[in-house]
């Protein structure tokens, strides 16, 4: 009981409120000390979370590039299988002399060959197909080979219709419709588009 009457007349002298000043300044630089360290950690979790979602985008934006690389990539090979050509008629008669070659490589000649295209309305449009109708003669192994050759050609060449019927000894008749794709050539700066591809 002495004690705290003691405290209370020291805190009653000059020197006991300049003590009890210093200690609630003490305190209040204390709250706002913690107050600011707050700030600061919410500051440093914004940014780390700002970050972690940048990284993330980056992330992504790097496989979306490699996706792009490779999707470019497949373009390439796939329209290097196709026929190109300033136009559908050029395309046509391109084809048709790469289908004369594979008949005269598989040791055929056709009776007839007709080729039929719709030409692309849509001008932006780009990609096509070219059917040619073959009527021909031969022998089972030259057909064979002749269906090999269409198969192993550099192009994109679908078989879509295909009879056959016996008419001599060892001989054929048959009738084959083949589908050919193509890409119309992008015209080059200068006005000069490029030359059909064989």
């Amino acid at each position: 009981m002495k004690q705290i009457s003691q405290l209370l007349s020291q805190l009653r002298s000059r020197n006991g409120l300049i003590a009890i000043a210093v200690l609630l300044a003490v305190l209040n630089i204390g709250r706002l000390a913690i107050g600011r360290y707050d700030d600061i950690m919410t500051g440093i979790q914004t940014k780390r979370a700002l970050l972690d979602q940048y990284r993330t985008t980056t992330g992504n934006l790097d496989k979306l590039k490699n996706k792009l690389k490779e999707l470019e990539n497949r373009q390439r090979q796939f329209d290097a299988r196709l026929f190109t050509g300033n136009s559908a008629g050029e395309i046509t008669s391109v084809m048709q002399i790469k289908l004369q070659d594979i008949l005269h490589q598989a040791g055929l000649s056709p009776e007839s060959l007709r080729p039929s295209y719709r030409s692309i309305q849509d001008k932006n449009k780009i990609y096509g197909e070219v059917l040619v109708k073959i009527r021909l003669t031969g022998r089972l192994d030259n057909i064979v080979k002749f269906l090999a050759l269409v198969y192993k050609s550099n192009y994109f060449l679908k078989i879509d219709n295909f009879t056959f019927k016996a008419f001599r000894n060892d001989q054929l008749k048959v009738f084959i419709a083949i589908k050919g794709f193509y890409r119309l050539a992008k015209p080059k700066a200068g006005g000069r588009n490029m030359r059909a591809k064989r």
